[in-house]
């Protein structure tokens, strides 16, 4: 949190009416709430998809190799794809714990597509990290891009070929 940024809004706060005022303050604590239940929701992710990791595990040591699948739609009720989401921020938070802890306050589609970025490309990447959209050009905070930018942004960053803005 950044106290600064938080002490600047309590006093414009003041300048407004009562109620106002009042309101201003209480979608602030319940935007802290949000950020706070985000943070225990990458939480949980993690630890569903660690247990996703064991299970799919013990799964794969059989002969039947559609096992796994069918136990993820029949008994879970989850795609390939949120089951894969799952393990990839679970192994983010074991094997890179740093870089998860910076994305966990972010959106949950956010955090699944830092998870299986390369270990070379997320490493050094914070919510804070300027990156740029190839389609537009525009540079901005990954914090700040839409899904659609981010997934541009982070492909290009990868190294796969993306739409790039027009020549100006």
């Amino acid at each position: 949190i950044d106290k600064t940024r938080g002490t600047e809004r309590a006093k414009r706060v003041e300048v407004l009416s009562p109620s106002i005022a009042r309101r201003t303050r209480r979608i602030l604590a319940l935007q802290e709430k949000g950020k706070a239940k985000m943070r225990e929701l990458a939480v949980i992710i993690a630890d569903i998809g660690d247990e996703l990791i064991a299970v799919k595990a013990e799964l794969d040591r059989g002969k039947d190799k559609t096992a796994w699948i069918r136990w993820l739609e029949e008994h879970v009720h989850y795609t390939r794809r949120s089951a894969v989401n799952y393990m990839s921020v679970a192994r983010l938070r074991k094997e890179n714990g740093k870089t998860f802890s910076h994305f966990r306050d972010m959106d949950a589609s956010c955090l699944y597509r830092v998870a299986c970025l390369p270990e070379k490309c997320c490493k050094d990447l914070k919510p804070e990290t300027k990156l740029t959209d190839p389609k537009t050009g525009e540079t901005k905070p990954m914090k700040e891009m839409s899904a659609r930018q981010l997934d541009r942004a982070l492909d290009k960053l990868e190294g796969k070929k993306v739409e790039t803005a027009p020549p100006t």
